[in-house]
């Protein structure tokens, strides 16, 4: 749902439903939407990629995790936005077209 709302907007859209697909994705992209709970693993694997690489775009986390050892793990590494599930798709757009 929210890939197609993305391409709605007009943003290129490349969708990755594992990390692996995420980690081949990942170079070039503006921005990176982020769900933590994925099949090959979690995201903060890629998150913590994508600090210490210094990729210059913004990542948004999304999840339905309410671990508070968890999410403050994800605070630390400094997303560019965390949003929990369900998701508030008009604040992911919002965010999305704010200047970095």
């Amino acid at each position: 749902m929210l890939e197609k709302l993305l391409a709605l907007q007009g943003f290129l859209v490349q969708s990755a439903g594992t990390l692996q697909r995420g980690n081949e994705l990942l170079d070039g992209q503006g921005a990176v939407i982020l769900d933590l709970d994925l099949p090959d693993g979690c995201g903060i694997d890629l998150l913590k990629r994508i600090r210490t690489e210094k990729h210059a775009m913004k990542v948004l986390v999304v999840t339905a995790c309410d671990d508070p050892a968890v999410l403050r793990e994800v605070r630390l590494l400094q997303p560019d936005g965390l949003y929990c599930k369900p998701l508030d798709v008009p604040k992911i757009l919002e965010h999305l077209h704010r200047p970095s």
